[in-house]
This record gives structure tokens, sequence and C-alpha cells, in this order.
């Protein structure tokens, strides 16, 4: 089992039901989209709370990071968790 498929598993068995997901693609030449997007077809909750946002040049985790903070679906009194 890949690491990307143990965060998912993670994070789909949490107690705690109010959560949302924004997993960003920082131009990656592996598979990690293509897995993420297969796994979100077999759990409908994560067709639900995730939010896939695509940087088309490798820009690091800076970057990728401050994109995550400042989206529109982000509000000040979210609580953020970086999965990595």
């Amino acid at each position: 089992m890949s690491n990307l498929h143990r965060m998912l598993r993670s994070v789909l068995s949490q107690d705690y039901t109010r959560w949302r997901m924004i997993y960003i693609d920082d131009a990656s030449t592996d598979d990690s989209v293509a897995q993420l997007q297969k796994y979100v077809e077999q759990e409908p909750m994560l067709r639900q709370r995730l939010l896939l946002l695509h940087q088309p040049q490798r820009k690091r985790q800076a970057l990728a990071r401050y994109r995550g903070y400042m989206h529109e679906s982000c509000r000040d009194a979210d609580e953020i968790a970086i999965l990595l």
C-alpha cells in the first residue's frame, strides 16, 4: 500500500466528521494524482470533501502550502493539518 493510500485511509478513519481536504499537486511526475483520483472514485466521502489543485510548474512546499491557506474555501477559523 502506498503512502498516499495510508494517508487517505487515516483521514477517512477519523472520528471528527467536519473535515475537508485540499490536495495540491506540485507538478508531480509520478502517478500520485491518478492514484488519488482512483481512490476518490471508490470513496464517496472523498468525492464530497476533496479539492484537488494543480500547480503547472513545480514550486515546492512553501508555495503549495500558501495556495492551500489562501484558497477561497479556507476560513480564518479553520484548523489546518499538513499531511506528507
